[in-house]
């Protein structure tokens, strides 16, 4: 069996704004994307077929509550709060990964 792959993970403390992710979070990224890529070369159709379809319900589940998170946020804590949490680099690269545009300025909710 293949050793497992280990993966420093950035660490980036709470209380922290960061503008640009660290570059450590860049190439998390890039082997997030390069681990997605290699899912694609499962000979087994099945085996593939299941693994994409699990990623499509995990992909669902942070979607519906990044977009409820952004939209209680809004609610609770007013538009402002919206808009300084979407300045964090990491917080605006997750987002962008989600394709959410409600966070966007132009799209009030």
């Amino acid at each position: 069996m293949a050793q497992p792959i280990r993966m420093k993970l950035p660490v980036i403390q709470p209380g922290e704004v960061v503008y640009e992710p660290p570059e450590e979070f860049q190439q998390l990224l890039d082997w997030v994307g390069t681990g997605l890529t290699n899912l694609e070369t499962i000979e087994d159709e099945q085996l593939r077929e299941q693994v994409f379809a699990l990623l499509k319900g995990v992909d669902m589940l942070h979607r519906q509550g990044l977009d409820r998170m952004l939209r209680l946020m809004t609610t609770l804590g007013g538009r402002g709060l919206t808009e300084r949490v979407i300045q964090d680099g990491v917080v605006k690269t997750l987002l962008d990964l989600y394709d959410l545009p409600e966070y966007q300025e132009s799209d009030p909710w």
